[in-house]
């Protein structure tokens, strides 16, 4: 953490997998709370743009043969 508050201090032009919007959605589809979850993450520098890709379950499945983690394999979550 300290290390992405150093980079973004010198203006540092960030690329993130994930950041912490990854954490809220996943703990708001496993029942935690939105405004909780956004506490945890409080003291996170805030992303400037934020760019999803869309891409269809079938799709990325196909796409990904490697290991994946325990949300990626459950395909109702």
């Amino acid at each position: 953490m300290e290390e992405i508050k150093k980079s973004a201090a010198k203006n540092s032009i960030l690329i993130m997998n994930r950041y912490y919007h990854s954490n809220i959605v996943y703990g708001i589809a496993n029942g935690l709370k939105e405004k909780w979850l956004e506490s945890l993450d409080a003291s996170v520098p805030k992303s400037d743009l934020v760019i999803v890709l869309d891409v269809s379950q079938t799709e990325s499945f196909s796409r990904k043969k490697s290991k994946r983690d325990k949300f990626e394999k459950n395909k109702l979550f």
